[in-house]
């Protein structure tokens, strides 16, 4: 399994398998904090090999600098069957989260693990903006 993106954006929307990612960041800035980030979306594309055709399962965890859930972790399953006439099989989701509470400034991350194995980790810098 490859992972061709996997980004924090304002938007993201799959179109029948073409992805749509509008606004990629790793920072965020605010006035005060408490801050509430409006909308903020998880892009993920995943290529699998025909050899690995099955079911999988996908784990996104989003944490502060103390490895405090700052979301209720994303679990899923995964049914990859590749087409006959092809040699992997590309999986598009997006996860759209509105209204996103950050208790103070500093260091987020969010993690992708597929089938229990750690794939990525994104940043993400929360500033008091001066």
């Amino acid at each position: 399994m490859d992972v061709e993106i996997f980004a924090l954006c304002d938007h993201a929307q799959d179109f029948g398998g073409k992805m749509v990612i509008i606004g990629t960041f790793d920072t965020i800035t605010a006035p005060v904090f408490p801050a509430v980030h409006a909308s903020l979306s998880i892009a993920t594309r995943l290529r699998f090999l025909r050899t690995e055709a099955g079911l999988h399962k996908v784990n996104i965890l989003a944490v502060n600098e103390d490895g405090k859930e700052i979301l209720p972790p994303f679990t899923g399953d995964l049914v990859v069957n590749p087409p006959p006439q092809s040699e992997s099989m590309v999986v598009n989701f997006c996860l759209d989260i509105g209204r996103l509470t950050f208790e103070k400034p500093g260091r987020y991350g969010v993690d992708l693990i597929v089938d229990g194995a750690h794939q990525r980790s994104l940043p993400l810098l929360l500033v008091k903006r001066p």
